[in-house]
């Protein structure tokens, strides 16, 4: 009995288990429902708004016309103020310096005298006026705009050897140098240039 169970063990052994074979056309036909399933999805449809709607372009109108009357106007008036200064306007105030009497350098009657010169600038720094040229040597006597340099007048004062720093003369003395530095990069003095012949007046030493 034992010798007839062990063969009948092996004899099942030996056979191939046999796997379920799917139909070609199953597979396809399993696809497609998937494919319908994935269609008919509430995340996967066509987004489709209410009928009674008609897009945002329905009976739209201005709902603002004082606000785009005002917007033209003061774009108008801007455009006629901007060609009005580029024409008129001084804008080299910004970029040059100007002397004691708040004209610019290298601009009009000082068109030859593109430099800013500080006369002295340890004492008075609004003794200012243009230069040809920034001095390279000291001690000749500089002065102001038509004085004879060879008559002892107020109006002269002893040359200080400088350096052009765009169209400013910065003094060499370690001193003199930091009071310019100082004064050029203080906000007060845009103010001024831009503030015209009103530049001069001591009220705009007040700012900042």
């Amino acid at each position: 009995m034992k010798r007839k169970k062990t063969s009948e063990t092996g004899t099942l052994l030996k056979k191939k288990v046999k796997k379920p074979q799917t139909v070609k056309e199953d597979a396809v036909s399993r696809l497609e429902k998937y494919a319908e399933l994935d269609k008919n999805h509430p995340l996967n449809r066509p987004f489709t708004g209410t009928p009674s709607f008609r897009g945002p372009v329905f009976k739209r109108k201005y709902t603002n016309l004082i606000c785009i009357f005002l917007f033209i106007v003061f774009n108008g008036l801007f455009g006629i103020y901007g060609i009005v200064a580029w024409k008129d306007g001084a804008s080299g105030r910004l970029t040059r310096g100007n002397d004691f009497r708040a004209e610019i350098c290298g601009i009009g009657k000082l068109k030859e005298k593109k430099f800013l010169y500080y006369a002295s600038p340890s004492i008075d720094l609004n003794v200012r006026f243009c230069v040809e040229s920034c001095p390279s040597t000291a001690g000749q006597q500089i002065c102001l705009y038509d004085v004879d340099p060879n008559v002892l007048t107020p109006f002269c004062y002893t040359q200080g050897s400088t350096e052009a720093n765009g169209r400013f003369c910065l003094p060499e003395e370690p001193i003199d140098k930091k009071i310019v530095d100082d004064e050029l990069s203080k906000p007060q003095n845009y103010i001024k240039r831009m503030a015209g012949d009103l530049g001069a007046v001591d009220f705009f030493s007040y700012i900042g």
